[in-house]
């Protein structure tokens, strides 16, 4: 379920963007589905740290049962008007710190996101990924009382629903800048072609 470097499908409205841009930081526990059509559900659970601003910076430390394995990832994930970079280090390999670089280009392009109704915001996101299938992303953001409670995002590729992803948010502060530090392992980093961002797509 790792992110695939892609290249641009379609011309849109606006860039990729992590959330929509009226939400302001925070600190959140998460609860996490993955459901692959026709396959078991996969569950986790969380923290996410998300700071806004001319570079945005989200950190997420996520865990998951899959099978008999279970496994954490540490993401470190910065996206500013030229690049998004991703570093993340897993259970499996501790010692080791994973560094991705994406240029802003090569993201993927989404709609606007939109508020169709009050405390709902939702965005779409269309591109071709590496085996040439169609890949299409819903959004939706729920929020409540200013602070973000829940994000579902369903993924067709070639229009055949393919997943549903749901993660609920329980707000429990804002973060600062200070927290967005990654371990010395990190620095230097060993550079790969792929994210594992979120783990959504």
């Amino acid at each position: 379920m790792a992110i695939k470097q892609k290249k641009r499908e379609i011309t849109s409205l606006a860039q990729f963007s992590f959330y929509p841009p009226s939400l302001t930081a925070f600190t959140a526990r998460l609860v996490i589905s993955f459901v692959p059509t026709g396959q078991q559900p996969i569950t986790g659970n969380g923290i996410e740290k998300y700071l806004p601003g001319a570079t945005i910076n989200d950190f997420i430390n996520e865990t998951a049962t899959v099978g008999q394995n279970t496994l954490n990832i540490q993401e470190w994930v910065t996206l500013d008007a030229n690049n998004l970079n991703e570093w993340d280090i897993e259970s499996t390999a501790p010692t080791t710190c994973n560094h991705a670089t994406v240029p802003v280009a090569n993201l993927p392009t989404c709609t606007a996101w939109t508020s169709p109704t009050a405390g709902t915001f939702t965005m779409d996101c269309k591109f071709t990924n590496n085996n040439q299938q169609v890949e299409a992303d819903h959004f939706v953001v729920t929020v409540t009382n200013g602070l973000i409670t829940k994000q579902t995002v369903t993924i067709t590729l070639d229009n055949q629903l393919v997943q549903t992803n749901t993660i609920t948010y329980t707000v429990t502060g804002v973060p600062t800048a200070a927290e967005f530090v990654r371990p010395t392992t990190c620095a230097p980093a060993a550079h790969r072609s792929n994210l594992h961002f979120r783990n959504l797509w």
